[in-house]
């Protein structure tokens, strides 16, 4: 339990724009988490996620939450040494956007709005054997994003 509530308060602190494994870029200062799951046997190497987010965001008078859901689709390749994982990530994303000054928008002093958003994910993650991966990963679409960062593997408690 203590390692996965690390995972979590990693994610949440360092935020990766990497959608393999992190699904969402937020803004910053924001509050974001995910879940992930396989959709079943895929013939090897292939990898096929679903992804689920949950994204906020508030501050100098907007507020935004993003939901969006997407599948997550890589190939796990492996040579002695580096394990190289690239992947697409095409995801929709609900989008409310709340607004309390007029300069936001053309909803008067005060309002909302929501969209739907369409966005891919293209990157590699390289993991060189050690408990570091390297995560290289951008956005294409509505909200367009570049992101590189690293992730720290963690053992599981037998």
């Amino acid at each position: 339990m203590r390692s996965w509530m690390l995972v979590l308060g990693l994610a949440l602190a360092l935020q990766p724009a990497s959608a393999h494994a992190q699904t969402m870029a937020w803004d910053a200062p924001s509050v974001g988490a995910d879940a992930q799951g396989g959709i079943g046997p895929v013939a090897p190497p292939l990898l096929i996620d679903w992804t689920l987010g949950l994204g906020a965001m508030s501050g100098a008078g907007i507020t935004v939450l993003r939901v969006p859901l997407g599948l997550s689709l890589g190939a796990r390749l492996v040579s002695p040494g580096l394990t190289v994982i690239p992947y697409v990530h095409p995801r929709v994303s609900f989008a409310y956007f709340s607004f309390d000054q007029p300069e936001f928008g053309d909803l008067g002093p005060t309002g909302s709005t929501s969209e739907v958003e369409f966005d891919t994910d293209l990157g590699v993650d390289l993991d060189l054997g050690s408990p570091i991966i390297v995560r290289v990963g951008g956005t294409i679409g509505d909200m367009p994003a570049f992101g590189a960062g690293l992730a720290f593997k963690l053992g599981r408690r037998s």
